[in-house]
């Protein structure tokens, strides 16, 4: 999956040319690189931004424009972005007056922290069909209660061994928890097209990798 940061200038309908405005910057994402789907936020909607503007007089209070995102060596993510003083194209220029008209600025995500599943007392998903291609599984969730994750043939029916009853249970603030059944080990499913089932209770799910392939155009 690609993500990309998307720079909205909102314009007065009635200014000539529409090139002078406020800038913000929203999150979009693709699965070939061609094709892009902005991300809608909920529960707030479609329009409240990702990076959304700083208050006025600050660095970022009328323009931000994203352009830089990394993974730094934590795992965890960097967003560096220009933020302005003004709004774009605005006639009036600090820097005329001895201000600098921008800055960098600096900003910080979790690993795979653009999107999560929340649950509270209890949640639990049931992934599409995935090729299994190794041993190499982890998930990135943060609990406060507990966490087990099983294995289902593609037909949802479950494999001994890997079921969700047998899985040791997660609880805290995890990037990378390996799952654990027992003397159970992913390795011996390579091969196989599976599902995940993932049952949690009073925390958030980030995301599912490893030796995992999925079929997009399904």
């Amino acid at each position: 999956i690609w993500i990309g940061l998307l720079w909205e200038m909102r314009t007065d309908p009635g200014l000539r040319g529409k090139a002078q405005g406020p800038i913000d910057v929203h999150i979009t994402y693709s699965y070939n690189g061609l094709d892009w789907i902005r991300a809608k936020r909920l529960p707030d909607g479609p329009d409240k931004p990702f990076i959304p503007m700083r208050k006025k007089g600050e660095y970022g209070g009328n323009a931000i424009e994203a352009s830089s995102l990394i993974t730094a060596p934590d795992g965890n993510i960097r967003i560096y972005a220009n933020g302005f003083l003004n709004d774009h194209s605005c006639v009036h220029d600090p820097s005329k007056n001895g201000i600098a008209a921008s800055t960098l600025l600096a900003y910080g995500l979790r690993k795979d922290g653009f999107v999560s599943l929340n649950a509270g007392k209890e949640g639990m998903i049931i992934t599409k069909p995935l090729n299994l291609t190794g041993d190499f599984l982890r998930i990135n969730a943060d609990v406060d209660g507990w966490m087990r994750i099983g294995i289902l043939n593609e037909d949802g029916s479950s494999i001994p061994g890997f079921t969700i009853d047998e899985c040791t249970p997660l609880k805290g603030d995890e990037l990378a928890w390996t799952p654990r059944w027992g003397k159970g080990n992913p390795g011996k499913l390579k091969g196989k097209k599976v599902k995940f089932v993932v049952k949690w209770s009073e925390g958030k799910l980030y995301s599912i990798s490893g030796d995992i392939q999925a079929d997009w155009r399904g």
